[in-house]
């Protein structure tokens, strides 16, 4: 849970807007299992927090459970096969992809995922917005921006 909430805390500068009903679905699966954790942020939270630029909303769900590791990851796979991969990288044993639901540079970005997944765990982080720019937006996501 503490790494989900440092996790979180990293990604407050991305611009996102309301639930993915794809999200939605993930979180009514898992919300029953043991060993997950799901977590989201209403735009009241956001505010006293002094997130800014239009953010609505922010969820997460993380697998700690190892059993159901590998049904979650195939699960999340599923989640994103319709969005176009962004950015992915390998930092401390960890796996990190983020997609968008964006194809070209002239498309505006509703819809940012961040999946990171280690040997015994995985978070899936669904953020959306009204115009998400990645240009901003991902040097913060990669702890490289302002």
């Amino acid at each position: 849970m503490k790494r989900l909430i440092i996790l979180f805390l990293a990604l407050f500068p991305l611009s996102v807007v309301a639930q993915n009903s794809d999200f939605s679905k993930l979180v009514k699966r898992y919300s029953k299992e043991q060993g997950f954790t799901i977590v989201e942020l209403s735009r009241q939270l956001l505010d006293t927090m002094g997130v800014e630029d239009g953010i609505e909303s922010m969820s997460a769900i993380s697998a700690e459970d190892t059993s159901m590791l590998q049904e979650f990851c195939e699960d999340v796979q599923s989640n994103v096969a319709s969005l176009y991969s962004v950015m992915s990288f390998v930092s401390e044993g960890k796996d990190v992809k983020i997609y968008s639901n964006r194809k070209d540079s002239k498309g505006k970005i509703t819809l940012l995922v961040i999946f990171i997944r280690s040997d015994n765990a995985a978070t899936f982080i669904s953020l959306m917005g009204q115009n998400i720019e990645l240009e901003k937006a991902l040097p913060k996501v990669v702890g490289k921006g302002n």
